[in-house]
């Protein structure tokens, strides 16, 4: 699930960034979620909502899922959402 680009802010036009901070448990579950930086609160907003819903496969520990804690930046670019949507 990509992070949706919030409604009231498409006519500004902004670009922003979200620098996130989560933990992948060991049943590949986001959990654990920070939002480490962010342009907008509603940016850190979007990108909190995407990330709860993504899964993952585990960290591996000598054969054995564990935890990891990662970060990961998520962009905002109503630009390019256009695009995306007009373009095939």
């Amino acid at each position: 699930v990509n992070a949706e680009y919030p409604m009231e802010l498409r006519k500004s036009g902004l670009v922003g960034e979200v620098l996130m901070e989560f933990t992948i448990n060991a049943a590949g579950e986001v959990t654990d979620v920070n939002v480490v930086r962010a342009t907008h609160p509603a940016f850190a907003e979007a990108a909190t909502k995407a990330i709860r819903s993504w899964r993952f496969s585990p960290g591996i520990k000598q054969g054995i899922p564990v935890a990891v804690r990662t970060r990961v930046p998520i962009y905002f670019d109503v630009r390019e959402e256009l695009n995306q949507l007009t373009c095939p």
